[in-house]
């Protein structure tokens, strides 16, 4: 087991200088301090499962690579990417995917609009002959959520750890939005359905807990 600890902390500081960080700058990123860090590197602690995973993903390399012995000559050759040019990769393909899910919505509205100039559109909010547009608007409203659940994604592979609570409310509120959203277009008088919206609030609460949990867990760990 310590020769395992070893190599995990030996493959952990060579992929850390390999990408140019410092003990403190990878700390943030996974909410440890970076005295923790300098005992994983030093083979004193070992990182718990899921951390492990979670800096092999950061990496870009696999668990079995992160528990065996490499030399740092090799570690450095094959990781020494450009940070900047890495961050950038990341946030355009987070990008390209929001935009498929716009793009998706605009196909959607287009076509909506296409079928119900022969389909006729019962008005439940008084809009006359603008209801049929508050209709085909549905795939923009879920699109809100489905680009937030994508950098929320993102930001748990790679972003720093900090962000994950607030993100995971960002698309759970967009998605109880959208909930909400699509009862009231599809039921009579479904605005007034505005309790569902409570639905929320629970959630948050649970959210918020299990984020100071974990943050309560890596106290204790370090």
């Amino acid at each position: 087991m310590k020769d395992v600890s070893e190599a995990v902390g030996q493959n952990i500081a060579n992929l850390r200088k390999a990408r140019k960080l410092t003990q403190g700058q990878l700390a943030e990123r996974f909410n440890y301090t970076d005295k923790a860090i300098s005992k994983w590197e030093h083979g004193d602690v070992c990182p718990d499962v899921n951390t492990l995973q979670e800096l092999a993903d950061f990496f870009g390399v696999t668990m079995d690579y992160m528990t065996h012995h490499h030399t740092e000559e090799s570690v450095i050759e094959e990781h020494s990417k450009d940070p900047s040019a890495v961050r950038r990769n990341r946030l355009i393909n987070t990008a390209l995917v929001s935009v498929f899910f716009w793009t998706l919505a605009a196909v959607v509205f287009s076509a909506a609009l296409v079928l119900s100039k022969d389909t006729p559109i019962k008005d439940m909010f008084g809009l006359g002959d603008n209801s049929k547009y508050l209709y085909a608007s549905i795939g923009f409203v879920w699109a809100l959520p489905f680009t937030s659940y994508t950098v929320f994604y993102y930001n748990w592979r790679w972003g720093k750890y900090t962000r994950r609570t607030p993100l995971s409310l960002v698309a759970l509120w967009a998605t109880v939005i959208a909930i909400y959203a699509t009862v009231s277009m599809s039921v009579e008088k479904g605005w007034e359905l505005w309790f569902i919206l409570f639905l929320g609030i629970p959630l948050t609460v649970v959210f918020i807990f299990i984020g100071f949990n974990r943050r309560r867990k890596y106290a204790e760990i370090e």
